[in-house]
């Protein structure tokens, strides 16, 4: 289980500003979703994105549709990156 750190607020932050950038804001219950997928099944190594991102939407009741390039679908990967390496 991670917990809250300085490095983490950061990254949230940092995550959070870049996501508004782009017109993507990731709602807590989004980004708790995340959380809760990396800490479950990917604490490490490579994400199977498909599988992660199935996970989320069973997690978060969040449609994420099936396009993996789009705005919203990368700004999910860019956050369970950055949690994952915490």
């Amino acid at each position: 289980m991670h917990s809250f750190s300085a490095e983490f607020a950061l990254i949230h932050a940092t995550c959070y500003h870049a996501h508004m950038a782009g017109k993507i804001d990731l709602s807590e219950e989004l980004t708790s979703a995340i959380e809760s997928v990396v800490e479950g099944w990917y604490p490490e190594g490579n994400i199977d994105w498909d599988n992660f991102l199935d996970r989320v939407e069973n997690y978060s009741d969040v449609d994420l549709g099936t396009d993996m390039n789009s705005p919203l679908i990368r700004a999910v990967k860019k956050y369970a990156k950055a949690y994952q390496r915490l």
